[in-house]
């Protein structure tokens, strides 16, 4: 994993320091920042999860709901979780805690909130932080695109009946203007702002998109024709290019060429004063036709966001 993933929790943990100094340290600014709210909903708060959420939402596309069916005991699973067991679990366990165990401990006025708190949290999946984690233990994509689809589609309509019930339950006053705004602020507007925003991202091509390509060949570097530039050997037809040449090549420095010179070989040139890798080492070339590569392959070395490597066989290829 990158420096940011190994160390989330210190990040979180050095956030939530630097949050309580500040805090101490300009009271009045953050006293004004509390007020600056609608039905005891903050507005700069909801601009900050509006942040954090949007560019998470963008990857959802709610047609992939049509996939729920092949992922049905996982989404099933989490479905019960999400809102038969978290919600009503969490409203027993903040009860205990904080109504009970904690309760001498904080300030008699304030108990009702923090137990509202927690119902709400527990009442909310986290859409941003699914993602995060699907991507940190390289979840199956499509799955993590459905269940989120799908929850996301519930919560809508379920998250402020189901506050409601669990605080009429707690006997606390059931504010209904904020957990109707809320429900509008912090789920429908984001994800309405960001289907729209893909749509159009959608309509302007796919380079508008965050997404970044997958399929590379993995060259190994058989010969140094002159100072800058070399040629590389992947294989049989692995470098078949049936349209432009490949624009981007890892390992070497930016600005460097690709020239074909083979199905199986190709020189780079790489900017002046650049000096050619040593005989034997590896780069990976972005594959601009995958037919003849994959077809001609037995199987794909896939890296995930910790650098770990699997290998999955090309099955159709097997298959005939």
């Amino acid at each position: 994993m990158g420096l940011f993933e190994r160390y989330l929790t210190l990040w979180v943990a050095l956030c939530i320091v630097a949050g309580v100094a500040l805090g101490h340290v300009m009271p009045g600014f953050f006293a004004a920042v509390a007020t600056a709210e609608v039905a005891k909903v903050n507005l700069p708060v909801a601009a900050l999860i509006w942040l954090m959420i949007v560019p998470m939402l963008l990857k959802i596309d709610f047609g992939s709901l049509g996939q729920v069916r092949e992922h049905w005991r996982g989404v099933g699973v989490t479905l019960f979780i999400n809102w038969a067991v978290k919600p009503f679990s969490m409203a027993l366990l903040s009860s205990f805690f904080i109504g009970h165990v904690f309760a001498p401990m904080l300030p008699a006025g304030q108990i009702p909130s923090y137990i509202a708190g927690l119902i709400l949290l527990a009442a909310a999946p986290c859409t941003a932080m699914v993602f995060v984690w699907s991507n940190l233990c390289e979840g199956e994509p499509h799955y993590t695109l459905s269940q989120v689809a799908l929850n996301d589609v519930i919560m809508v309509f379920l998250f402020a009946p189901l506050v409601g019930l669990l605080l009429g339950v707690a006997s606390i006053s059931v504010p209904w203007g904020t957990l109707l705004l809320s429900v509008l602020l912090y789920i429908v507007v984001p994800v309405i702002v960001a289907q729209v925003w893909r749509r159009v991202l959608l309509q302007k091509g796919g380079d508008a998109l965050p997404y970044a390509p997958s399929l590379f060949v993995l060259a190994t570097v058989t010969s140094i024709n002159r100072l800058g530039e070399f040629t590389v050997d992947a294989g049989v037809k692995a470098l078949a290019f049936n349209g432009p040449m490949p624009s981007k090549i890892i390992g070497v420095p930016d600005g460097s060429t690709y020239r074909f010179g083979g199905d199986e070989h190709g020189m780079i040139t790489m900017p002046e004063g650049c000096i050619a890798p040593k005989l034997g080492s590896r780069v990976l070339i972005l594959s601009t036709h995958c037919d003849p590569t994959v077809n001609l392959h037995s199987q794909y070395h896939v890296i995930g966001a910790n650098r770990r490597m699997k290998k999955w066989p090309v099955m159709a290829r097997y298959g005939f």
